[in-house]
């Protein structure tokens, strides 16, 4: 349940669980690094938003679905997480991709008990906005993509198990692949 983002040589974690923590390590290729905490503890974060330098913490469970957002900056000697502009859309369990200046967020659950969530938002740096949704709801979506523009979203879990869809954002839309 931890946010990560980054490279196998240079990668940051931040957040997680069990329970909620605000803990924030940097990965240099050998060993890890503690650096400056998370404003709010949480779990269920996104992965691969970014870079170990210049990421998001979007979203999350604390102990509930959340909307904020905290965004990294490395430029400081232990680094520095500022506070974005929220989600439209509170979630826990979503997927992302992208950089912190053309991110896509997507899926994830919206409520206890579950509600597997088909919305997606983009964020512009900025803020966030919503666009198209998914066409399957799920949670622990697998993604792949280097910005908002274009992405693929796989796996994940669904009411009553798991399932295999795979759909492709091409900018605009959500299609089955």
């Amino acid at each position: 349940y931890t946010g990560v983002a980054g490279t196998q040589s240079s990668a940051l974690a931040f957040g997680g669980g069990p329970g909620t923590k605000t803990g924030t390590e940097e990965w240099n290729g050998s060993v890890w690094t503690e650096k400056n905490d998370l404003s709010r503890g949480r779990s269920q974060l996104p992965n691969t938003i970014g870079t170990s330098s210049s990421t998001l913490a979007a979203g999350g469970t604390h102990p509930g679905a959340l909307v904020f957002t905290e965004e990294w900056n490395a430029d400081f000697a232990y680094g520095v997480w500022v506070t974005g502009n929220s989600m439209n859309t509170a979630r826990q369990g979503l997927s992302g991709n992208g950089t912190q200046t053309s991110t896509l967020a997507y899926a994830g659950n919206v409520a206890s008990p579950e509600v597997y969530s088909t919305r997606t938002e983009t964020w512009n740096g900025n803020a966030w906005a919503e666009v198209n949704d998914l066409n399957t709801g799920r949670n622990s979506v697998g993604g792949a993509g280097a910005d908002n523009t274009s992405a693929l979203a796989f796996g994940g879990s669904t009411s009553p198990g798991v399932t295999d869809v795979t759909e492709s954002w091409g900018g605009t839309n959500w299609t089955e692949v």
